[in-house]
């Protein structure tokens, strides 16, 4: 049995796609990053980790538009005011506190959008 392309809406019509075109879809990527101590109120840190992609293959490329989420629930006062690729498959991560925050480590997924 051929394999079936992706079907999608083309002029109002669904299709299959055609031969050569192909779809944008994003890749996802999973680290884990030790966060940085913030000791006093308004203080900021940055915290930098590798990443696998989910898909062999994928990767991250400086420049590239990424989303962080985090595993789990932030520290109370903890806030994520960036994240940026620093080198392939290299995530940096800036963040703030609006409470005195003690180190940790945390697992993040990232977005890279095509």
């Amino acid at each position: 049995m051929p394999r079936r392309r992706p079907v999608c809406r083309i002029n109002g019509v669904n299709k299959e796609l055609p031969d050569g075109d192909t779809l944008p879809c994003n890749q996802f990527f999973t680290g884990t990053a030790t966060l940085p101590t913030l000791s006093a109120l308004g203080l900021a840190g940055k915290t930098t980790f590798d990443v696998v992609p989910r898909v062999t293959g994928d990767a991250l490329a400086v420049g590239d538009a990424i989303s962080v989420t985090p595993g789990a629930a932030l520290q109370a006062g903890l806030n994520i005011a960036y994240a940026i690729v620093v080198a392939a498959n290299r995530v940096e991560v800036g963040m703030s506190s609006t409470l005195a925050i003690a180190a940790g480590s945390m697992p993040f997924t990232v977005i890279k959008f095509t």
